[in-house]
């Protein structure tokens, strides 16, 4: 059903096969109904109608078998009718629910931006090179749509790589504090800063393993800077993983550089995307080179530090994917995780809407499948890790939700959950342009900043205030507000926008609804989803 706003009320009904559910978008409390106290909700509270009115049509509609029912149990029906309203009624007093929303306010306000940016940075990409060694068809890379620079371009430089770190060490010396605040006051957002002693440090491309010397220089020299001032620092490299040298490997595992490697899954699904420039498949170099590597790991005695990456681009059998990298980590002995993201938007228009159909019914097979199973028996050992998390990210958005003990505060306003705070992690481009991450670089529109001139305060306010700007009107009606995901890109012009949060507020939703029928097969208390 669709959000409603009838009698200045907001909420959100998802319809089950036995039950019905109301969600207050101000606290995000939950009320479980029958049919019966739905329609007492629908016209008693939101419609207003008088009781009585309700009571005569439960006369009415007995009338024909007045002869057959005794009086008392229409009385009773009556009495309960009362009960459920008094109920309802006292629910909603009581827990201040279903209150429209008055403002919406920007997320972040020009002080806590300055914090950010004067002292309060988390982490730097580096982006190495633009050049890669694939030509893989859905990279965003060859986006022409929004501008993105293909493969050209040289390689960064050490002493660009060293003014970037020392200027994110040099602004970073309150960030623990500066978090834990932002994290109090925005417990909401999606995506919270980590609160940490060390810095993470990305290495990013194109193909950052084409540039390799730049990360053994950028290592050893935060090395160098632990030594002296005991500021400790997380590694990570982005890789497709195919033309990485064991001396290269041997580096990663000594250092502890944590390694995504670009992997879609078995040979078939993997290669039908992931190509060399001359259009040869990828799997068999892919996975010579990660065998290599967990050979190294084992002769070392080191602990393996990789995970997989997965473009998840249909038609694909997502239970063939999940098995394929259960199997890889029972081979290996390990229990690398596997994530995966989605297609470039202009990729995905390409493929027709059956298609996305078909993807979206097999995720909710697993989704329900194997959920229910691991819900009803956390120890069950059939589950593998990478499902639990795939499982886990999916219910956490009902089960990891806030319970606000108010409805909206009015005079200060409410901020849309989705867009991040772009001064928090860095990504240096090739180009030596600052933005937020890798997904929006390249494109002056988000750019906050650049090595030279470090971060813009001005730049990063209006990239802010253009996002506000643009969604604050549809926000204000929005039963969606504090469970928004769509970032800067989604809000560049009306006609994104608009295409953008209709197509989360339709995953949401079915996500929500699926999530209640897997909790009501009486594996989880749903008191619990109201705490």
């Amino acid at each position: 059903m669709n959000s409603t706003k009838e009698k200045n009320f907001l909420y959100k009904c998802f319809k089950t096969d036995d039950f019905w559910y109301v969600l207050d978008p101000g606290t995000n409390y939950i009320l479980k109904m029958d049919e019966y106290d739905f329609e007492i909700f629908q016209r008693t509270i939101v419609n207003d109608e008088p009781l009585n009115d309700i009571l005569l049509d439960l006369a009415n509609k007995y009338d024909h078998v007045m002869d057959t029912l005794m009086h008392e149990q229409i009385q009773s029906v009556q009495s309960g009718i009362k009960y459920s309203h008094d109920i309802l009624q006292e629910a909603i007093i009581y827990r201040n629910l279903f209150k429209p929303i008055v403002k919406v306010r920007q997320s972040f306000v020009h002080e806590m931006i300055k914090d950010y940016v004067s002292d309060g940075l988390t982490g730097l990409c580096l982006e190495l090179t633009r050049q890669c060694n694939l030509r893989c068809s859905y990279c965003s890379w060859q986006d022409k749509q929004h501008n993105k620079p293909g493969y050209s371009g040289g390689f960064m430089t050490f002493m660009q790589a060293k003014k970037a770190i020392d200027y994110l060490i040099t602004h970073s010396i309150r960030r623990i504090e500066i978090q834990k605040n932002f994290n109090y006051i925005n417990n909401m957002q999606n995506g919270f800063f980590r609160v940490s002693d060390e810095l993470g440090i990305g290495f990013y491309g194109g193909e950052p393993t084409l540039n390799f010397s730049l990360v053994e220089n950028v290592v050893n020299y935060c090395r160098t800077i632990t030594e002296k001032t005991g500021q400790g620092f997380l590694f990570h490299i982005t890789s497709n993983f195919c033309e990485v040298t064991e001396e290269q490997m041997e580096f990663c595992i000594n250092n502890r550089i944590h390694i995504l490697i670009s992997l879609d899954g078995p040979r078939h699904i993997n290669d039908r995307y992931r190509k060399f420039a001359n259009g040869e498949g990828t799997f068999d170099c892919i996975m010579n080179n990660v065998r290599k590597y967990r050979q190294l790991c084992k002769k070392m005695n080191k602990r393996s530090e990789c995970s997989f990456n997965s473009v998840l681009v249909p038609p694909t059998n997502y239970d063939e994917i999940y098995s394929f990298f259960d199997q890889l980590n029972e081979e290996f002995g390990d229990s690398s995780r596997f994530s995966s993201c989605k297609m470039t938007d202009s990729f995905c228009a390409n493929v027709n809407q059956k298609t996305l159909d078909e993807r979206n019914q097999n995720i909710f097979y697993i989704y329900k499948e194997k959920g229910l199973e691991w819900i009803s028996n956390k120890d069950c050992t059939s589950i593998s890790q990478n499902m639990i998390t795939f499982i886990y990210d999916i219910l956490g958005i009902i089960l990891n939700r806030t319970i606000f003990p108010k409805s909206f505060c009015h005079d200060c306003g409410v901020p849309r959950s989705g867009p991040c705070l772009p001064a928090g992690r860095l990504y240096l481009s090739s180009d030596l342009k600052y933005y937020p991450c890798e997904r929006i670089a390249h494109n002056a529109y988000f750019e906050v900043g650049d090595l030279d001139s470090g971060l813009s305060v001005e730049k990063i306010e209006t990239l802010i205030k253009r996002d506000f700007e643009m969604t604050k009107e549809k926000c204000k009606n929005c039963w969606a507000i504090r469970y928004c995901r769509l970032c800067y890109k989604d809000t560049v012009n009306q006609e994104t926008f608009e295409e953008s949060c209709k197509k989360w507020l339709k995953t949401l939703e079915s996500t929500i609804c699926n999530t209640l029928k897997i909790l009501e097969k009486n594996v989880v208390d749903l008191e619990k989803l109201s705490r």
